[in-house]
């Protein structure tokens, strides 16, 4: 699976991965009123799929990037340190969206960003294995 876009996406991993950490913060800590009310925000809504999504993506990168980038010699562990750390990101996220102005702390969005974490822990395996063959 050799080829140019995988050859950048492992070159740009760790910087790609800190952008990444910095675009969920900005998104999770904007005050609700810079928010646009999209329909219905019930358990299964697109703020959900959001959540999921963002996260999915989080450790993904995470993966990639504790596996092949700056610190692949510093790291034992990559899925498990790359779920981790995002499941603890998307923790400290709910816990800080209480003290912004019309955000609040919510489980739902908590099991969102940890099933998107553990999917992205199971794409970054995919990945992973396709590449090794």
């Amino acid at each position: 699976m050799e080829n140019k876009f995988t050859r950048k996406l492992i070159t740009l991993s760790t910087q790609l991965y800190i952008g990444w950490v910095l675009f969920i913060a900005l998104l999770t800590l904007l005050p609700g009123q810079l928010i646009p009310n999209i329909i219905d925000w019930n358990f299964l809504s697109l703020d959900k799929i959001i959540h999921f999504t963002v996260f999915t993506v989080l450790s993904l990168l995470g993966g990639i990037s504790l596996k092949y980038g700056r610190w692949r010699q510093k790291v034992a562990y990559p899925v498990l340190t790359s779920v981790l750390v995002a499941l603890a990101y998307g923790t400290a996220l709910e816990f800080t969206q209480a003290l912004v102005p019309q955000r609040t702390f919510d489980y739902a969005d908590l099991t969102a960003n940890a099933t998107g974490a553990c999917f992205g822990v199971l794409l970054f395996m995919f990945f992973n294995n396709k590449l090794n063959q």
